[in-house]
């Protein structure tokens, strides 16, 4: 019996030391399923030889082809691939536009007057010292997650870092 007592009262003490583990395998599974939906986007541009659009809000993502070119995802336009954030993660962001062009090339259409490169910043709803940035130039190859890290956080470009304020 003390042995389960003193086992419980360790367990307790132990389990808070958890959480930010808990939060960082959120955060860098939202941001890899963000850069995933990404390439694929951008795969699809290319490979199908015509625009494609990604919109980006707070919670959630999604990924299709605005037949109309009107930049708004209307009935009868089928989302292509979409993904919601957990109830602990969210996108430090207004709503974010990107169109993939068949090139590959990606430009952003809102929030207007963005300069790439620039990164949409992901963090924990409670507390925001935890963030991931999935960041990404006009030519790059793929979007890259960065801010593991403190030293790499403040690595960014005042523009990217201004989105995890």
């Amino acid at each position: 019996m003390i042995v389960i007592v003193v086992s419980v009262i360790l367990m307790a003490i132990a389990a808070p030391s958890f959480d930010p583990v808990i939060r960082g395998m959120a955060l860098n599974g939202a941001a890899s399923e963000l850069v995933s939906g990404l390439q694929f986007a951008r795969s699809e541009a290319v490979r199908k030889n015509q625009p494609i659009t990604v919109d980006i809000t707070d919670r959630t993502w999604k990924v299709y082809y605005d037949a109309n070119k009107n930049g708004v995802l209307d009935p009868g336009e089928q989302i292509i691939r979409e993904n919601t954030y957990t109830d602990r993660i969210q996108a430090q962001t207004a709503t974010w536009q990107l169109l993939f062009q068949p090139s590959g090339i990606i430009t952003v259409t809102a929030p207007a007057a963005t300069t790439l490169p620039t990164g949409i910043c992901i963090q924990t709803q409670a507390d925001n010292r935890y963030r991931r940035v999935v960041w990404f130039e006009t030519r790059a190859s793929s979007p890259v997650i960065r801010g593991r890290n403190a030293a790499e956080q403040n690595a960014f470009t005042a523009a990217a870092t201004a989105n995890c304020a």
